[in-house]
């Protein structure tokens, strides 16, 4: 499963292959070596662990945001919009988050 084509990141336009690492572990990558791009299939969230679905990663790079449920500092539960919002200095996927709207129930 080396170089498979994955789809294309709304940042910049580039095709994203879905790679796997000497170690094992899968990625998802362009090869535009003046903008980098890496999202890693388990990659940290907001301080949360998170296993990314392809499903989910296929939304996160064509610009939409993905409902996930997150842990605050405090050890609660919560959920959050999460969107690929740049990336770092090394290239790797930044988010942003946004919360659900609740639903005022009478």
């Amino acid at each position: 499963m080396e170089n498979k084509e994955f789809g294309v990141l709304f940042l910049t336009g580039d095709k994203v292959l879905k790679k796997v690492s000497a170690k094992g572990n899968t990625y998802y990558t362009t090869e535009n070596k003046e903008k980098p791009f890496v999202l890693n299939e388990v990659c940290f969230i907001y301080g949360n662990k998170k296993n990314l679905s392809e499903v989910e990663v296929k939304k996160l790079i064509n610009g939409e945001i993905v409902l996930m449920e997150l842990l605050s500092k405090e050890q609660k539960k919560y959920e959050a919009l999460i969107k690929i919002n740049g990336t770092d200095d090394k290239g790797y996927a930044t988010f942003s988050r946004s919360y659900p709207k609740k639903e005022n129930v009478n």
